[in-house]
């Protein structure tokens, strides 16, 4: 499925785990604005 890609395969996954992170990085924010309001 990689060689439909516009770019290689290697920046494609680099992209998606950057935004794992920025995704997980807010999650985690959040959920520690929540906890320390108790």
């Amino acid at each position: 499925e990689h060689n439909d890609l516009p770019v290689a395969a290697h920046i494609f996954n680099d992209c998606i785990f950057a935004l794992d992170n920025l995704f997980l990085d807010e999650a985690h924010k959040k959920i520690n604005s929540k906890s320390s309001k108790k």
